[in-house]
């Protein structure tokens, strides 16, 4: 774009260099011209040199055709230069607003880049908790599989203990079974 910039600046100001040098070009010639035509009146060898080039009015007939041309040159190069003229503008207004463009973007992606700098500390944070999460879990179900056996001795023991206690109730029976048997023996 910035090359494309340069090529449409520099050909505006060829354009109005060309411009300025056919103008120049123009009001020299016409002075020349107007300048014969007033010295060609005044003085007789001016009529003799009109003679061998022409007479006055053959050269004011082939001056006008050069006049209006070099007119119409100059019109188009004033069309052209004022079109270069709109053009640069109009490349300078969209340069500027790529320029601001562009601004916005390097912001945006500064604080996109701020952004996921802020995430990636939260992301780091955030593993960090579950990390330790996992490991609070891991002992939680380590409790929880050690809760788990001693309710499975809890339950064996009163289980013994249930036995135990048949077995006392049969010893006991048994003892007063034989206190009886020695009264009456």
């Amino acid at each position: 774009f910035a090359e494309k910039f340069q090529e449409v600046k520099e050909a505006a100001k060829i354009a109005k260099d060309k411009m300025q040098e056919k103008i120049e070009t123009s009001s020299n010639h016409s002075q020349i011209i107007h300048f014969g035509r007033e010295s060609g009146r005044k003085t007789p060898s001016s009529t003799q040199a009109s003679s061998v080039n022409g007479t006055d009015d053959e050269k004011a007939s082939h001056a006008g055709p050069a006049n209006t041309h070099l007119k119409s040159e100059n019109d188009k190069l004033k069309i052209a230069l004022t079109q270069s003229a709109a053009n640069v503008k109009k490349w300078e207004i969209e340069l500027q607003t790529l320029r601001e463009s562009n601004a916005r973007l390097t912001t945006a992606l500064q604080e996109s880049a701020a952004s996921v700098e802020q995430w990636k500390r939260q992301f780091s944070i955030c593993r960090d908790e579950n990390d330790r999460l996992r490991n609070k879990i891991d002992e939680l179900e380590e409790q929880c599989s050690e809760i788990n056996r001693e309710k499975e001795k809890n339950t064996q023991l009163k289980r013994r203990i249930e036995e135990l206690e048949a077995e006392l109730r049969e010893k006991e029976t048994e003892l007063k079974d034989l206190r009886k048997q020695s009264e009456i023996i």
